[in-house]
């Protein structure tokens, strides 16, 4: 067993100038770690908190790649314009399929109806009938439907339309206030 006394004999015996020595290469081992080493790790986590950040805008920006890709393959002309049918009002029967009517539009241009709902007493006008649609699909769908809204007759105009982008890669939740010409 080692007793104190020992080890007390062992540092009398111990230059004085090698306990110089080494306190001093101590002192550079901590300056080198924590001046070095250190700064270089913290330094390493904020790159990879840029890294995850840039990662997640680019995940968001992602459900915006079909409007580069859409206005690429499609550009606008001047020459093109929409065709705007003349105004006609919808009649009692055609009142009552309006739910078919944009289920079947809808269905053609691959964008799926959630709902169709009447909204009776929010309309000023007795001739205009507001409906909210609610519509699910892909972006370049959404712009084939709105581009055969306008060219329905009994299509007065779209009041307003939100887009929430669901957890599916290009999926969209469309909802639409449209007005509709009525007799």
């Amino acid at each position: 067993m080692i007793s104190i006394e020992d080890i007390k004999k062992v540092i009398q015996q111990v230059p004085r100038r090698s306990v110089n020595y080494l306190l001093f290469c101590l002192s550079g081992v901590f300056i080198f770690v924590f001046g070095g080493i250190v700064p270089t790790y913290w330094n390493h986590v904020d790159l990879d908190q840029k890294i995850n950040d840039e990662k997640r805008l680019i995940a968001e920006n992602g459900t915006l790649q079909p409007l580069p890709r859409l206005l690429q393959s499609n550009p606008i002309s001047s020459s093109r314009s929409l065709t705007v049918p003349p105004r006609v009002a919808l009649q009692g029967s055609e009142i009552e399929r309006i739910d078919a009517l944009f289920r079947e539009l809808a269905g053609r241009l691959g964008m799926k109806v959630i709902s169709v709902v009447p909204d009776l007493g929010s309309s000023r006008d007795p001739h205009v009938l507001l409906m909210y649609v609610s519509l699910k699909g892909d972006f370049e769908n959404f712009i084939n439907v709105l581009k055969k809204l306008g060219e329905l007759p009994y299509v007065d105009h779209i009041e307003e339309f939100a887009i929430q982008h669901t957890g599916n890669e290009r999926a969209l939740d469309i909802t639409m206030q449209i007005s509709l010409a009525v007799n």
